[in-house]
């Protein structure tokens, strides 16, 4: 009988216990693209006469907000005396979005050979068409 009396308070502490994992579990961190992931993509926005520049070099900066950005420099390092600066690429790690231009970026990269690497890329993280449109309106990346 003396079981059965503290039943009740066994079934309390259960169910506060499970309410206290439910709320304070971290949130799983969303999927993210690799820096090589970002780089290809990024190869895939230069220009083509850019993309054939003999010393092309895709230097990636540091993660930015939380891991989820990065910008590339993209360097040509010409044969002749003096290397030049192409442009800066900044890629959203978590729905493949690029932007190109200085910080903040100014274009949304949208070219046929992007949009076939995104993707390639957005399958990878399992993202839909419209979600990944909806996230890249709404990337810090190019604040």
């Amino acid at each position: 009988m003396s079981d059965l009396r503290h039943a009740p308070i066994v079934l309390r502490l259960l169910v506060l216990v499970g309410v206290f994992c439910a709320v304070s579990r971290p949130e799983a961190s969303p999927k993210a693209l690799s820096v090589a992931d970002g780089k290809a993509l990024v190869y895939e926005a230069l220009p083509s006469d850019t993309r054939r520049l003999p010393g092309l070099a895709l230097e990636p900066g540091e993660l930015e907000s939380g891991g989820r950005c990065i910008t590339f420099d993209v360097l040509w390092t010409n044969p002749a005396p003096g290397s030049a600066h192409v442009n800066f690429y900044t890629v959203d790690l978590w729905n493949a979005a690029v932007w190109s231009g200085p910080r903040p970026p100014v274009k949304l990269e949208t070219g046929r050979r992007v949009l076939q690497e995104q993707r390639r890329l957005r399958r990878k993280l399992g993202l839909t068409g419209r979600t990944s449109q909806l996230e890249a309106e709404r990337s810090p990346c190019w604040r």
